[in-house]
Order: C-alpha cells, then sequence, then structure tokens
C-alpha cells in the first residue's frame, strides 16, 4: 500500500443519486503528492473498497487503468547578474535566476542547488544552496559574493541547477569573466615618525612617538635603566629634557643590587611597585607586587631543584595562597604537575622530553596514545572521552587537516606566501567554509561565510600605516575608521558620516573611554578598572590574578611560564586547567571534567563531556568576535574573554576583537628595522588567520613557530692557553656574536646566545684544542671543526687572545648550523674562496668582530643541522635545553 485515506467527504449529488444510495454516502480523496511521484512516478495504481472481514479485496472499477503521473526533474536558465572584470582574490555580488520547470517543488535539504560549471578552478563558493523552497512552475534568485581566483586572465563561467540525482536542465549562458591583478598598494600618503633623541654617552635617554608622547630615560654609573616618565609634552629632538622629566610626576623609579639586577619598581601611584629577591645564582625567588594603589600585595615565590627547574611557585593575595608543583624524569622533562586542591597531572614523557599520556592520579584520563611528527607537532591522540584527535601536515609543515573524531575536523588551504585561503568545515558542511582574501602586504582583505551571516562578507581596508579603514560585513555593521593626527582611533563612522562609536585616550595613549564607558589604565599602562563593571589586579609578570565587579569575583593564577592555571570564581567554584603541548586540553570545574576542542588558531570551537557529546559550540567572526554568543573565559586564540567588558585579556594588553585592535601600545618598541610593529594598536599584523598574539607584545604564527629562542653551547678545552685567555671571554663571545633577532618564516624571532664552559667532556660537548700559532692554524686566521666523535676547535693561543677567541666563537657558530659566509680572496690552501655572501663583515665570514647577520641566525633556529625544538625556544642538541 502505497497511501490511503478515509471516505469521510461527502458524495456529489448526482453520484449518490444513480448508485440509488440511501441514507449516508461518502467519498475519498487520495492527493498526487511529490514523494508519490518521485517514489512511484509512471507506475499503474489500484483502488481497493471495501472488504468484508477475513474477505478478499474489492477491486474497484477502474483499478489499474491510472496511472501516478512520472517524474517530470527540470529546471531553465532564466536570467543572471555576473561581473565582466574583477580583480584577483577579491569578491563581488551577483545572482543568477532558474524556473522549476518539473512537477515537483524543490525543496530546501533536499540537495538542490546552483553549480557554477566552466573555468572554475580557484573560484569560490563552487555552489549556492537553495535559499528557497521553489514550486512547480516558480523561479528562484540565488544571490551570491563571488570570489576571484589569485591567477590572472579570462575565464569560461556558467551556471547550472543541479540535485541528489544529477543535473537539471539546461545551463546559464557563458560569460567570460576578466580576472586582472588589483592596483599596487600605495605608499607615502601617511607619515608615523618616531624620534630618538641620545644623551653624551651614546644611552638613548628620548623616545618621542605619536601615540605615548616623549618618553625620557636615565641611568646609573653602571649603565641600568634608573628611571624613566612617560606620556610627556617634551618634543625637542636634541635635548634629553631630563629635569623637566624628573618634576613631571610621572617619574617611575628602579634600583638594582650589586650584581646589576632589577631590585625595586616604583610607580608615582604605587600600582605596580615590586621587590624582588633572588636564589643565590640569580633566580628570581620571591617577588612582590603593590596593588589597589598600595593597599594590597600579591606575591609570587618560587622553588627551584637542583638543576634549577622550578619545583614549586606559591601565588598569594590576601586570603588566598596557592601552591603549584612540578616534578620531572631523569631526563629533565616535566613529568607531574599539581594543582592547589591536590590533583596531580603526570605527562608520561618520552626519551625527548614529549608528553606519551596525560592523568592525574584517581586515574582520569585528558590524552592518551600521543604521537609526534619529527618537528615536534603532536601528530594524534585520544582525549579522555575516546574522542580521536589527528593532525595531517602538508609538504610545507603548515597544518592541512585537524581533526576530532565527530567532533570537529578542518581542512585548510594557503595561497603561495602562506596565507590562509580557505578553511573547510568537513563536520558541519559548506554553510560553515570560510574564503579569505588578502592584499599585496599579507592584510586580510575579505573573509567569507554563511556563518557570518548579513552578506555573508567582511571587507576590510587599510591606509599605509596598517590601520583598518573600513570593516563591513553589509546587513550586520558598516564601520568606518577615523584617526586622529596621533594615529589613534577616535571615531567609528556609519555610511552616512554620523559617529556611532567615538573613543579617546590618555596621555600614554591607553584607551580612556569609548561611548561613554570610562576605562582607567596606571602608570604602567595596566588596566585597572572599567568603571561600573570590573577592577583588576596583577602579579610579577603583569599577569591577571584578579578580576571582579559587583556580583562577579574572578581569582585567577597563571604559571611562571605564562598558563592560566587555576581559578576560582564566586558561585561557580574553582577551576583547574589542564594543558598539552602548551595548548588547553581540558578543564575540571569543581572535578567534572570537560574537554576542549580548538582550532588551529587555539580557539575552543567546540567543549565535549566525558561520554564525547558535544555540549557546547563557538563560532568566531575573523577578528575574533563570538557569533551569537557572549564567551565569558577561555576563547579566542586561547585567551580570557572577559563576558562583563567585552574584551580579551591577552596578559600584557587588552584586545577589542570588536574592532580589531588592542586598548593601549605595544610595549614592545617598534622596530625600525623590520617595521613590522610600526602600527602600535594592530592585532596580528593584520592576518587574523595566520597569526596569532600569545601575550598581546608580538604576532607569531599560528602553527607555533618560536619567537624566542636560546642558542646554548657547551664546550670545554684541551691544551694550555695563555694566561690571558678565559673561559669566560669565549663565552662573552658567544653570547655577542649570536644573540640578536631575525625574521624567520614571516615570524621576528630573537635568539638569546650563552657559550656554557664544562671542565670536562662528554657526550654533546664540543672540545676546543688549544695549540701554539704555528701549529694548525691556517694563516688567514681560519680554523678547522672536525666532526670526530665531537666537535674539535683547533686556535691558536699565543698572543692573538681576541683573534682566538673570535676563531672559537666562529667554530661553535657550525655547531649550532650556521654556514661559512666566504668574503673571497684566496684560503691558506690556495682554494679560491667565492665572494657569495653580499653583507657587512661579520663572525661566520671574517674575525672582523662584528656579530652573526641575520643569514646565520636563521640557519641556527632553523635546525639546519644541531638545533632542535625545546619547552621554551630551542639550543643547539649538543647542549639540550
Amino acid at each position: 500500500m502505497v497511501a490511503s485515506a478515509g471516505a469521510n467527504l461527502p458524495s456529489d449529488g448526482g453520484i449518490a443519486g444513480a448508485c440509488a444510495a440511501s441514507g449516508s454516502n461518502y467519498r475519498f480523496s487520495i492527493p498526487i503528492t511529490d514523494e508519490l511521484i518521485r517514489s512511484y512516478g509512471g507506475k499503474p495504481f489500484y483502488i481497493h473498497g471495501l472488504s468484508p472481514v477475513g474477505g478478499g479485496n474489492n477491486l474497484i472499477d477502474g483499478s489499474g487503468a491510472l496511472a501516478i503521473p512520472a517524474l517530470q526533474r527540470g529546471a531553465a536558465f532564466a536570467s543572471q547578474n555576473m561581473p565582466a572584470q574583477l580583480s584577483t582574490g577579491r569578491s563581488y555580488n551577483g545572482s543568477v535566476r532558474f524556473t522549476n520547470t518539473g512537477n515537483v517543488t524543490w525543496r530546501q535539504g533536499q540537495g538542490y542547488r546552483a553549480v557554477l560549471v566552466g573555468d572554475t578552478r580557484g573560484w569560490s563558493p563552487g555552489e549556492i544552496g537553495l535559499p528557497s523552497d521553489v514550486p512547480p512552475g516558480g523561479s528562484v534568485d540565488f544571490n551570491f559574493s563571488l570570489r576571484a581566483p589569485l591567477g590572472a586572465g579570462g575565464y569560461n563561467l556558467r551556471w547550472r541547477m543541479r540535485d541528489g540525482a544529477g543535473d537539471l536542465g539546461n545551463e546559464s549562458s557563458n560569460q567570460v569573466v576578466q580576472v586582472v591583478a588589483p592596483p599596487p598598494v600605495e605608499h607615502g600618503v601617511g607619515l608615523a615618525a618616531r624620534s630618538y633623541v641620545y644623551d653624551a654617552n651614546q644611552q638613548l635617554c628620548k623616545v618621542i612617538e605619536p601615540e605615548s608622547g616623549a618618553t625620557v630615560m636615565a641611568y646609573d654609573a653602571a649603565g641600568n635603566l634608573a628611571w624613566s616618565a612617560s606620556g610627556l609634552d617634551l618634543p625637542s629632538t636634541t635635548s634629553c629634557d631630563l629635569d623637566a622629566a624628573a618634576h613631571s610626576g610621572r617619574r617611575v623609579a628602579r634600583t638594582y643590587d650589586s650584581r646589576n639586577r632589577l631590585k625595586t619598581l616604583q610607580f608615582p601611584d604605587r600600582n605596580g611597585d615590586q621587590n624582588w629577591d633572588y636564589t643565590p645564582d640569580g633566580l628570581p625567588s620571591r617577588v612582590s607586587t603593590v596593588n589597589d594603589s598600595g593597599n594590597t600585595t600579591v606575591v609570587n615565590a618560587y622553588n627551584y631543584n637542583k638543576r634549577r627547574k622550578l619545583l614549586s611557585e606559591v601565588v598569594e593575595q590576601p586570603g588566598i595562597s596557592w601552591s603549584f608543583g612540578y616534578g620531572y624524569d631523569a631526563n629533565g622533562a616535566l613529568a607531574s604537575q599539581s594543582y592547589p586542591t591536590g590533583t596531580t597531572v603526570t605527562y608520561s614523557p618520552n626519551a625527548l622530553g614529549q608528553p606519551t599520556a596525560v592523568r592525574d592520579q584517581a586515574g582520569n584520563n585528558y590524552a592518551t596514545g600521543i604521537a609526534y611528527y619529527p618537528n615536534g607537532a603532536a601528530s594524534q591522540f585520544n582525549y579522555g572521552n575516546g574522542v580521536n584527535h589527528s593532525l595531517v601536515l602538508n609538504g610545507r609543515q603548515m597544518p592541512q587537516q585537524v581533526r576530532d573524531y565527530n567532533v570537529a575536523s578542518f581542512e585548510y588551504q594557503y595561497d603561495a606566501n602562506g596565507n590562509v585561503s580557505a578553511i573547510f568545515d568537513q563536520q558541519r558542511g559548506a554553510g560553515f567554509n570560510r574564503y579569505m582574501g588578502y592584499d599585496g602586504l599579507d592584510r586580510l582583505m575579505e573573509a567569507g561565510s554563511e556563518r557570518f551571516g548579513g552578506s555573508n562578507w567582511n571587507n576590510y581596508t587599510y591606509d599605509v600605516l596598517d590601520n583598518i579603514l573600513t570593516a563591513k560585513l553589509p546587513g550586520v555593521r558598516e564601520n568606518n575608521y577615523w584617526y586622529d593626527s596621533k594615529n589613534r582611533l577616535t571615531n567609528i563612522l556609519s555610511n552616512e558620516g554620523s559617529t556611532t562609536i567615538g573613543l579617546n585616550y590618555d596621555v600614554q595613549g591607553n584607551l580612556k573611554n569609548k561611548n561613554g564607558q570610562a576605562y582607567a589604565f596606571d602608570y604602567g599602562n595596566r588596566l585597572r578598572d572599567v568603571t561600573g563593571k570590573e577592577a583588576y589586579r596583577y602579579d610579577a609578570y603583569g599577569r591577571r590574578v584578579l578580576s571582579g565587579g559587583l556580583s562577579t569575583l574572578n581569582i585567577q593564577a597563571y604559571s611562571q611560564a605564562g598558563q592560566l592555571l587555576y581559578a576560582e570564581v564566586r558561585g561557580k567554584g574553582n577551576t583547574e586547567y589542564v594543558y598539552l603541548n602548551g595548548s588547553l586540553l581540558a578543564t575540571r570545574n569543581a572535578g567534572a571534567i570537560k574537554f576542549q576542542h580548538t582550532d588551529a588558531l587555539g580557539s575552543p570551537i567546540a567543549v565535549t563531556d566525558t561520554a564525547g557529546q558535544v555540549v557546547e559550540r563557538t563560532d568566531y567572526q575573523p577578528y575574533g568576535s563570538p557569533i551569537g554568543k557572549t564567551v565569558d573565559g577561555i576563547g579566542y586564540t586561547g585567551h580570557a574573554m572577559d563576558g562583563a567588558t567585552g574584551l580579551t585579556y591577552m596578559q600584557q594588553r587588552y584586545y577589542d576583537q570588536d574592532l580589531g585592535r588592542f586598548l593601549s601600545v605595544d610595549p614592545v618598541a617598534a622596530d625600525s628595522v623590520l617595521a613590522a610593529n610600526f602600527n602600535r594598536y594592530w592585532y596580528a599584523n593584520n592576518n587574523p588567520y595566520r597569526f596569532t598574539d600569545p601575550d598581546g607584545r608580538d604576532g607569531r604564527l599560528f602553527w607555533s613557530a618560536p619567537d624566542r629562542v636560546t642558542f646554548t653551547v657547551p664546550w670545554t678545552m684541551t691544551g694550555v692557553p695563555t694566561s690571558n685567555f678565559t673561559a669566560a671571554s669565549v663565552n662573552a663571545q658567544i653570547a655577542q656574536d649570536f644573540s640578536g633577532t631575525v625574521t624567520v618564516n614571516g615570524v621576528k624571532v630573537t635568539m638569546t646566545a650563552q657559550g656554557v664552559y664544562q671542565t670536562t667532556g662528554g657526550k654533546g660537548v664540543n672540545v676546543v684544542n688549544v695549540v701554539p700559532d704555528t701549529a694548525g692554524v691556517t694563516k688567514s686566521g681560519r680554523s678547522q671543526i672536525n666532526a670526530i666523535g665531537s666537535n674539535k676547535v683547533t686556535a691558536g693561543a699565543g698572543g692573538a687572545d681576541a683573534a682566538t677567541t673570535l676563531t672559537i666563537s666562529h667554530e661553535l657558530g657550525h655547531a649550532g648550523g650556521a654556514g661559512d659566509q666566504y668574503a673571497g680572496g684566496v684560503d691558506a690552501n690556495g682554494n679560491v674562496l667565492p665572494a657569495d655572501v653580499a653583507g657587512s663583515a661579520n663572525v661566520m665570514k671574517d674575525l672582523s668582530g662584528q656579530p652573526a647577520n641575520s643569514q646565520s641566525l636563521g640557519e641556527i633556529i632553523n635546525a639546519k643541522t644541531n638545533v632542535n625544538s625545546c619547552d621554551k625556544g630551542v639550543s643547539a642538541a649538543n647542549g639540550g635545553c
């Protein structure tokens, strides 16, 4: 039986009379639906009348002579509106109309869509879902934002209808779309001048910046910064103006101990005053930090083991004393971590110090079966609830697919510059895909997704100073940004030119007011109060330990390494945060475990319970605004989002994700060489799908390239050096030659080098063999390094102490992966040395005494030979972490 109907409709009068029916008589009607046509189209049907109980069926006369109408699938192209010319990578609005010429209704969710055909490689979106149901004979408009590919040229494009069974009807008329390269980015329209003034000793004594005025600095007799004063109106570029600054009321004073270590820090309002104590070998042991204008103190105390690994840390503030403990295996790798509640999490590190399982002492699993790629990235693991996580890297070692089984699955695509060009949501479908386009400076120009709402496309423009000029999502917001002469955002304007948001700043460039909401920053540029909403306290490293308002109180503790470990929220109990390789893995709130699933940026996009069921999802706009919800807790890129203020706390600064800018100037000085952070307020280099900001100071690639590395060179010495030749001089030379800043893979990386002299050799220890000048030293002053057992440097030590020290530093540079850079000429063996490296003299090119250049630093950081990833950076494998 394919259908049934009750005989409950009154019969027509004529039919009742012809049948000589007496009493009540009825008829029935069976409608021919789309479902009947799809399932039984063209087949005959039989109608059965009343049958006696237990008897056979009675066929009504004519049964079998009728047939259900045959299924007719049809579509006809009606019209289209497509641009004739587009710029590469840009999006334009268009539409195409089709008419339903079949005999069934096109319904949403049944696979009906308009599909782009022709020269479609690189175009997006490739198809558009049906916007509404279309009955037979009806027409529908498919509106779209079409993004052009990156390659210029002519493209033949057509549209056609398609359902789950295949193509429908005819294609649209062919249109040739010309894709052209966009005009070059204009330069020289804007100007931001930063001036630097030096005293008679060539010490920097004043920096003048448009956003924050003049900062004046003075030094003690040992060259330590004794005091500074910021936010001053002292525009002279020839005078330090020390006296005026000292009496400005904005003086921040510092004192040092006999070993030139910071001892005290004092601010005019006492907020942020500090006292530092150290262990005998120079590690911080106790730091007290004043808050609430001198009324409260936060204490950070540290204890270390014999290998100088952090053994415990205590965070204290009024009414609170929280202790965290750390345990290590025989190789010095982190093996366990304990929380104030008594919970202890173990990591079961392998021989390389990488966690292989994360569990607590109660037997709860957080992650098991952790495996790694050779570059240190986790290739897969199982969450404690059984959800499998996997990561696939492409040939450039960038994430290609991030997948949490039945929870989330993302495929990443990139352009030639390494920018994320598309993210395909393989778990939830095409409606959650994202498509991105960039300008010639790799700044995000557009991002499209149905999930964004409105027109589905966020569009951005920028000025030459990297300020956002427009941020528009038609149908949701149309923001036009206006900046004052000091490069500070002062107005958000509508398209009609009226101000919708007004902003102003204090003299140090911190946000003071936004649409009537007041913000109070201290002299150290820490946000202390959002009037009527929240107030804050901070620890020794400027990390927030308390946020609270009239109805909320959130007490937090960050580790020395900068991770949020523990929090207590009034009325919600305590929360422990569990990490794996620096990413949030799970939370424990009052004993209840929830597992955090993050995207490649580190943003939690799903939360599952212990049964593996998704209990929460979060999506974000391109610059981090949560879509359709308020996040109060760990959110965008793994930072704390404050529901009360709508801000994201990134440790050293607060970020306004709705504006795409920080509230205060970058605490890291503007880079006059790379100019990467010349804009003091921008976020993630205006490229939020490629960069994150781990602590509010510097953008870094989201695939975790290190931004701070340590190059450690252990070495020992054989032979008899001259009396003036010392191990300390070699250590100092290594530190001088290989410490510096370089851009690697688009990230500014700061490298700190250190030589470590050891009295005896051993595995991985470089051996310096000191010999007389005439034995084994080339006439050019070059030595040789012999990879026999361990690295050996042969160096002369008679009379030329400085040259010997430089030679050793040069050869130990090879141990870290730096190659020779020939200055040309002929070596002692008569071999021609090609001048194949441009640039000035440096330690890897000659013995001029100049530090290594960016090429050498880049070779070491890129692990050309002996550099491996470590917990806090990289170092020579010979030296370990």
